[in-house]
Order: C-alpha cells, then sequence, then structure tokens
C-alpha cells in the first residue's frame, strides 16, 4: 500500500486499476467488515497506512500501520506487556511506551519483515473494532459527521478512550486529526 497525502475534501470514488497492494497479485483487498465493499476498504487501508513495514516509532508502534504493542496484545499477538522509558531524541529525553514479546512463533523481526502479516493483524483489530461499534460496546460520540471509517481511524490511533474524548478538541492530537480527516467518509 503507498503512504497517501491527506485527501481533498471533495470524494472521488477509488480507482481500481493500478491500486496498489499487500504482497500479491490482487489489486483490491477483500473487505472484512460486513457491508463495505472490497474498493471501499482497499482505499481505507491505504489511507491508514502511514509507514514503512519495518518502521518501528519513537512510541514503539510497529509497521506500516503503526500497530500499538497493547492492541497487538489485545490480538493475540503479544505478550508480558509493560512499560519501559525510550529515548525520543538526542536531547536525552525519553516518554513511557508499551513494550512485549510477540507470541511465538512470531518474532519482533518476523513482524516488521512481513507486511501480510501486519495487514492481517491490522484486518483483525478493524474488524473487531467494527464489531464492537455495531453492537454498542464502543459508542461514537454524539454529533458532528463522523463515519464508520473515521470512528476506526480513531480507534485505530488512539483506542477506546480516545473514540469517547474525541468531542473535546483540546484532546486531539495533530496526527490523530491527520489520519481521522484522511479516512473519515470512505465509508
Amino acid at each position: 500500500l503507498p503512504r497517501t497525502s491527506p485527501r481533498p475534501s471533495t470524494r472521488t470514488p477509488p480507482r481500481a486499476a493500478g491500486r496498489a497492494r499487500i504482497g500479491d497479485d490482487q489489486p483490491i483487498l477483500a473487505s472484512p467488515i460486513l457491508g463495505i465493499s472490497d474498493e471501499a476498504w482497499t482505499d481505507f487501508a491505504c489511507c491508514m497506512r502511514t509507514a514503512e513495514p519495518t518502521a518501528v516509532s519513537a512510541s514503539n508502534e510497529l509497521g506500516m500501520f503503526a500497530m500499538k504493542p497493547r492492541r497487538l496484545a489485545d490480538l493475540g499477538l503479544m505478550t508480558k506487556m509493560a512499560c519501559a522509558r525510550a529515548p525520543t531524541g538526542s536531547d536525552g529525553a525519553s516518554r513511557m511506551v508499551w513494550v512485549g514479546q510477540f507470541v511465538p512463533p512470531l518474532t519482533s523481526r518476523g513482524f516488521l519483515d512481513n507486511p501480510r502479516i501486519q495487514y492481517q493483524a491490522f484486518t483483525k483489530s478493524m474488524k473487531d473494532y467494527a464489531n464492537r461499534l455495531r453492537r454498542g460496546s464502543i459508542a461514537r460520540p454524539e454529533g458532528g459527521d463522523m463515519t464508520l471509517s473515521g470512528a476506526l481511524a480513531i480507534l485505530h490511533r488512539a483506542g477506546p478512550n480516545g473514540l469517547v474524548k474525541w468531542g473535546d478538541p483540546e484532546q486531539r492530537f495533530p496526527e490523530t486529526t491527520s489520519i481521522f480527516e484522511r479516512a473519515n467518509g470512505v465509508f
């Protein structure tokens, strides 16, 4: 999947021909979410890719979808979670980040070197969040024009508590806002 730039304010239908893909010859990805077209899902997945597959952020987000270790643990891919202090730059500053161990046979290197496994984890996460939104165990903030894809983008970046706080603009982070603006309205 290519990294995408912020979307223009008017939506155009996704183009199937020439769409980037994740490791196979299928130009369009099969949607894991009931009622969402394959084309819309592919557009969403492209919006959500924010890094190279081997990337590890200062916050210890892993891979092309910047998966957080806590979410990977929720999905059964990591265990032995703990907070650790990680450097944030050359000034000696640090921040607390979540770390853990991948469940064998998966390893950190195996996850980072395999875009397909990263995509499968992302897909499982989005399907879980979509199901929880539909069941009502996670609620979208009232008002506004947040679509399902926008809610999933916030959940991916900030989790259920971040979605609850989304109604307060003071609680929003620029990177989360950017991803929300790209993804909202895809479906």
